[in-house]
């Protein structure tokens, strides 16, 4: 889409709840901006009511695809066959119980046309209460490789170029749990 980049929100999905997976959903669905696309890899759940949820979700939207993996790899595993299925130029990491701003993928995209030539994004982020408002607020800093040899920051929601990604050769099973650190 030239101008338009399309980004592909790579979710690992694994016995979540309908509640919390549909919210992660309907938060993708509800952006303001409309070129991406939501990779939902099901890492073999055996909670029914996720199975079922992914069930529903299939041909819901063109723009959601589903890819069920016949064992389970963990989030690290997941996540790379995410990446596979990815058709746009960058991918952007949602954990299954997690939920984005209207505009989230709006600015990255700006951020993106502004600099064609940027690898990777991350955006501060808040908790969400039991209530639902925000708490624990992480406002990050601006880029310091010094800073991330201490402290993990970028995590959610990291985006980076998949070619980017690709080269580095994606996580590694061994730093599941810790894979948006690696």
């Amino acid at each position: 889409m030239g101008d338009k980049p399309v980004i592909s929100l790579i979710t690992p999905v694994y016995n979540i709840s309908r509640r919390l997976l549909l919210e992660a959903v309907q938060s993708v669905l509800d952006q303001s901006w409309p070129f991406w696309e939501l990779c939902l890899v099901d890492d073999a759940s055996t909670n029914q009511e996720t199975i079922e949820t992914l069930d529903e979700l299939s041909g819901f939207d063109h723009r959601i695809k589903i890819r069920r993996l016949p064992s389970n790899v963990g989030i690290s595993g997941a996540s790379n066959a995410g990446v596979e299925m990815a058709a746009g130029a960058y991918v952007a990491f949602l954990d299954n119980d997690d939920t984005l701003h209207r505009d989230a993928l709006l600015r990255y995209a700006e951020a993106i046309i502004a600099d064609p030539d940027v690898d990777m994004l991350y955006c501060d982020e808040d908790k969400i209460s039991a209530n639902g408002g925000p708490c624990f607020h992480y406002f990050k800093p601006d880029w310091s490789p010094e800073h991330l040899e201490s402290v993990m920051y970028v995590l959610h929601m990291l985006a980076v170029r998949k070619a980017k990604f690709l080269g580095l050769g994606g996580f590694r099973a061994e730093y599941s749990g810790a894979q948006d650190y690696d």
